[in-house]
């Protein structure tokens, strides 16, 4: 009994041979590559994120945009109405119970004149930006 390839049972237990070397290599080669697909779909879905957030930024600003350019407009309709209401007033009152003096009146159109472009320029240049390449 000395012999150990006599011994019973002893032919039946193979010890495990360790992987070849190429085996190993191939399973760390789909590894990475399982990582590097799974990294590069992540990264892919931040930047999907990103550019959603980003519609909904362009989207919002729009809207606003919308918004205030309506305003804009009702604002200016009525200063200019009003304007218009003080010439004719001064032009059409024939009891002169509506009289201003010519500097006055000067001043008057002068100064909405003004109020009405500045105020124009500032809104359109708020709500109409220049598009500057990145």
């Amino acid at each position: 009994m000395s012999d150990p390839a006599k011994r019973p049972g002893l032919d039946v237990i193979r010890p495990e041979r360790p992987p070849k070397i190429d085996e190993l290599a191939k399973a760390e080669r789909r590894e990475y590559s399982q990582q590097a697909q799974e990294e590069k779909l992540r990264s892919f879905r931040l930047a999907n994120e990103q550019l959603d957030l980003e519609n909904q930024q362009l989207k919002q600003d729009n809207d606003n945009r919308k918004l205030y350019a309506k305003r804009l407009y009702s604002l200016l309709c009525f200063w200019l109405g009003g304007l218009f209401l003080v010439l004719f007033l001064q032009g059409f009152s024939r009891e002169r119970w509506f009289s201003l003096t010519e500097n006055v009146l000067l001043a008057v159109i002068g100064g909405t004149t003004l109020n009405v472009l500045g105020l124009f320029t500032i809104v359109v240049r708020y709500l109409f930006p220049s598009r500057e390449k990145k």
